[in-house]
């Protein structure tokens, strides 16, 4: 059975990454992800046996972002958009498109901006979504339709009133970059987890001592 240790340090970056996709609040979306871990660790001998650990702490989070999402403010870039690594990869017109995609969710409600997250990055269904987050499909439908009003307003050409994404319509129009900066997220964290063995060991300690209190 693989360790506690071990899940942790391999699937953090990924499960941080994609919960920063749902919210600009980055400093909730940690606490939120501590606690799913620490969640985890409690229960770590029968979730360990799971199919996938990782989507159940995935799960956890999501449903924690969507409860507190109505309370959400924007306070800052929620990936590292200056990564040199994936600029040059990107390009200046994928740079430019990925960034144009993230100030346009920056602009949605909270609870809009979850559910556009799990429909165009996720690819979930509208009632998968609804099941997940334990709300009526009606909501669902709602929250897409006005989240998608608002990125279509956004990602426009204020010139040309051309999409940014030209012969793309939503969701792809949306999916395409946020994957690319989901994709370079995750390497980012990946590689700040790997390389700070300090901030590693902070990070385990203090889902260790909350799993204790708890």
């Amino acid at each position: 059975m693989v360790t506690f240790t071990d899940f942790f340090e391999t699937t953090f970056p990924g499960v941080l990454s994609r919960a920063l996709m749902s919210s600009g609040d980055r400093h909730e979306v940690e606490d939120t992800v501590q606690d799913a871990y620490t969640e985890a660790l409690r229960a770590w001998d029968r979730i360990a046996h799971y199919d996938s650990p990782e989507a159940w702490v995935a799960r956890v989070v999501r449903q924690r972002l969507w409860r507190s999402a109505g309370r959400w403010r924007y306070r800052g870039p929620a990936v590292p958009g200056e990564n040199a690594a994936w600029v040059a990869a990107q390009g200046d017109r994928g740079h430019a498109r990925a960034r144009a995609v993230l100030t346009a969710l920056d602009g949605l409600p909270g609870r809009q901006r979850v559910v556009i997250v799990l429909h165009c990055l996720d690819g979930l269904g509208q009632q998968e979504i609804a099941d997940e987050l334990g709300i009526a499909r009606g909501v669902v439908v709602g929250s897409i339709g006005k989240g998608r009003r608002t990125l279509e307003n956004a990602l426009v050409d204020p010139g040309s009133r051309r999409p940014l994404s030209a012969g793309s319509a939503l969701p792809e129009a949306v999916s395409d970059p946020l994957a690319d900066v989901l994709a370079a997220t995750e390497r980012w964290w990946a590689d700040r987890v790997a390389a700070d063995s300090r901030a590693r060991e902070r990070l385990l300690r203090a889902i260790v001592s909350r799993s204790v209190r708890g």
